[in-house]
This record gives C-alpha cells, structure tokens and sequence, in this order.
C-alpha cells in the first residue's frame, strides 16, 4: 500500500466575503516516487463543485519528498448560508480504486454579506436635515472620493486605503494589507503570510499569490525552490515525442528489422541524445562497476551491473506520459510504431521465466558463468530459448524475446529485476493498458494462441 500523508495547514478556514484557499502538504514516505491524482471531496456533491484545485491535477512526488496542494473555495453567490466541510483525496494512478488516501476533513463558513438594514428615525428636525445637507456638500466638495477600507470591494475606480493593496480574489478583487502593515488584530495580509504581527512575504512551503522571500518562487500558490529542470529528464519528454525514423548509420546494423530490435530502438535514440552526454549529466553512475565517463560499446562481453539509483531515476523519469496526458496523446504513435512489440516481449519474456520453474537454475548457471565462462553444465543449464513458443520463431521476435529472457536473468543476478518489471509495467500501463490486462489474465501455456497478433511482424 503506498504511504502517503495529506495534512491540511489549518482545520477551520477564513473565508474572505466567503472566498478563500485551502492548503494542504502532502508527505510521500513510500520508498519509490509515486504518481497521484488529486481531487477535492465533499458528502455534499453541491459543495464539491465549489472547489477547484489548483495547479496540476496529476502530480509526482519523490520519495521523502514533500509537496503542498492548495484548493480554491469559491461558491455562488446564491450558496446556503452555513459551515460546510470537506476533504483532499490521493489516488495511486496505477491502481486508483483501490488505493487512495484522504486527509482530514476541514471546515470553512458563509455568512450573510448583505448590510443590515439601516435603523430608521422617525422625525428628523428640518434644521438638522439642512445642516447635515450643508456638510455633506462641503465635504463633498473639498476631499476625494472615499477609498475602500479592508476587505471592501475595489477596481481602478475604486482604490484602497494608503495601508491596503488592491487583491484580486477571482472573480473580484478586495482590499487587503500591504507589506510592513500590522495584522496582529487578525486582518488579512495581502501576501498571506503575517509574522510577528507584520505583513511579510511568505517563506518556503507557505501559501502565497504572485511573490515569496527572497530566493524563492511562488509555484501552484504555495511558495518553493526554484525548479531546476533535470536536463535529461527534459531530453527523455523530447525522445517520447519523435522518434528517429532510422538507426544512426554509426552502429552498423546489418539490418533494420519491423518492429525494431532493442539495438535497433538504441540506435534511433542516441541521435537525439548520445550516452556519453546522458552519462554525464546524471548525479550518479549508470553501472556499478564501470566508471561513469565510460563509453559504452554495443556487443562488448563485460557483465553491467546497473545502479539501482540510476533505474529508480529511470523509472521515475522514463515514461512521462505516465502523468502527463498531454505528452501521452502525441507520444503514444511513437510507442506503437517502435516501441510496442518490444515492450509486449520483455513483459512476458519475464512471465515464461517464472512460470517454468527454470528460473533459480537459469541464475545458478550464470553466476557460474561469470566465474568459469567455459562451464559445460553451466551452459547447458542456461539454456532458455525452448521456452519461446514454436509460433514466436520468427525475426525479429525470437531475438528479441531471447534478449530480453537474458536480460532478466541478468537483472535477477544485479539486484534491479524488481524495479525494472516496475518499470516495463509502467510502460504497458500508459500506452498498453487493455492489452496489459488482458495478458496479466493470459498464462504463459496459452500464448501459443495470441503469438501472431500480439507480436505481429510488419
């Protein structure tokens, strides 16, 4: 089950002429990064359509990482009156019925705006009207027009009061305390933060509207560290959406296979970008036991054993369309027409592997390989490819399938097995998902029957 805390900044919100935020900061202590969708809930259906969150509705959150979410309140003018409640919810994208989490509820209040109606005399004396009608031209006449007070409506026709700014709030705006101005009696600060009874700008993770302290960035009303772009997570959004049509002519292939072989997808890929400058701009090593600066030659005989950092990073920035609905649409042609077959065969090439019941002897047999890389036994042990069905016997499917059951045993051996299937699974689930369910209900012994329109060969 996915850890994830979703604690509310304050139980009771402070309508301002019952429009306000709701902040909430959200704590991921499971040990991967996780994908959530965020929604505002309310037993009342009415209320929730009150509510709008604001910024990204998807968000991922690394491990330990900390985020806040803020939620607008803003019902019609024809709302009850009266104290409404609700609450912020997080689906796991990846199994959202099953596994969300809630926050506690909190609690805001609308009020009557109207003025009370005015408290009639029964007689005024003329004289008195008079004299009241005198001053009322005489101020009229020699002061401007009077200026909004706090939490009064305003407009370029209408200012504040020199120690209030002009917020918009939505659909309005009001006035508010500028900065320096004491809040202590509980007025609003228009930058929302109020500190030792000042108006100040608000600090890291606290609300804001446009500006923060000093060094900092107000990102989705809530004020941050400015973002510093992964550059290779950049490059890997570029790469899902267009893909070379061909291999780069510097890896030699003696033939492009349809659908492409993974050396086949590599070569495509490294023309946009190269492993030497992906290498280098990463925090940590690809390999464990290579040196990051490394060239990496296809075909050489050097057991890799990856960096599960790196994989965990993989994973968490490989498949962005996994959160971005917007990167999936122009990305998914790139998946099927590269990407598909291959990801199809890695998935259940790890599938034939398991449910032979081969699979501890596959690892016994490569370790002593690594060892002894003439062992008789150990290469007859090792040997897989009776387990790809009679109707998969064909290029470029039985390659790649037995390059993939290879990898596994590989991965199984360097400790990353679990977070690469983590990862394959994340593939299928964003550009595959129907036939990922279908396949997860399809065993191994009933593939024969699926061989040719699964993988099909164009």
């Amino acid at each position: 089950m996915p850890n994830l805390q979703i604690v509310p900044l304050t139980e009771t919100i402070k309508l301002s002429r019952n429009q306000g935020d709701a902040v909430f900061t959200l704590t991921n202590s499971d040990p991967r990064a996780m994908s959530w969708n965020l929604s505002a809930r309310s037993k009342d259906p009415a209320v929730e359509e009150w509510l709008q969150l604001k910024g990204a509705i998807a968000r991922t959150i690394p491990s330990g990482g900390v985020e806040q979410v803020a939620v607008a309140i803003a019902p019609p003018a024809n709302a009850p009156f009266g104290t409404y409640s609700f609450w912020l919810r997080a689906a796991w994208v990846e199994n959202p019925d099953e596994n969300w989490q809630d926050s506690q509820s909190v609690k805001f209040e609308l009020v009557d705006l109207k003025p009370p109606p005015p408290n009639y005399k029964l007689l005024i004396g003329i004289a008195a009207a008079v004299v009241a009608l005198v001053v009322a031209v005489v101020i009229w006449i020699v002061t401007p027009p009077g200026k909004a007070r706090v939490h009064e409506a305003c407009s370029t026709n209408t200012l504040c009061q020199d120690h209030l700014e002009c917020v918009p709030q939505g659909t309005y705006s009001t006035c508010l305390l500028r900065l320096g101005e004491d809040c202590s009696d509980g007025v609003e600060c228009a930058s929302l933060s109020c500190i030792g009874e000042t108006c100040v700008l608000p600090e890291l993770g606290f609300g804001c509207r446009t500006s923060c302290a000093e060094g900092l960035d107000c990102i989705q009303s809530v004020c941050q560290a400015p973002v510093q772009a992964d550059p290779n997570a950049v490059a890997v959004r570029e790469l899902w959406v267009a893909i070379p049509e061909s291999p780069d002519p510097s890896c030699n292939l003696d033939y492009d296979f349809q659908p492409p072989g993974i050396r086949s997808i590599y070569c495509r890929l490294i023309q946009k970008l190269s492993y030497a400058v992906f290498a280098a701009r990463l925090s940590m090593p690809i390999y464990l036991n290579r040196a990051k600066d490394a060239p990496l030659r296809l075909g050489e005989r050097q057991f890799g054993r990856y960096n599960p950092e790196f994989v965990t990073w993989l994973v968490q920035n490989g498949v962005p369309g996994a959160a971005d609905p917007a990167i999936r649409a122009v990305s998914q042609p790139m998946y099927d027409r590269y990407l598909r077959v291959a990801a199809r065969l890695f998935y259940y090439s790890k599938r034939m592997i398991d449910e032979s019941g081969r699979r501890d002897r596959f690892l016994r047999a490569f370790n002593e390989l690594l060892v002894n890389p003439h062992s008789p036994s150990a290469q007859q042990d090792l040997r897989y490819f009776d387990l790809i069905p009679q109707e998969m016997y064909e290029e470029p499917i039985a390659r790649i399938c037995g390059i993939a059951m290879l990898f596994w045993i590989r991965r199984a051996v360097d400790g990353t097995e679990p977070q690469f299937y983590e990862g394959i699974q994340k593939v299928l689930r964003t550009y595959d998902a129907d036939w990922l369910r279908q396949a997860e209900n399809t065993p191994v012994t009933g593939l024969r029957g699926y061989a040719r329109t699964w993988f099909p060969v164009q």
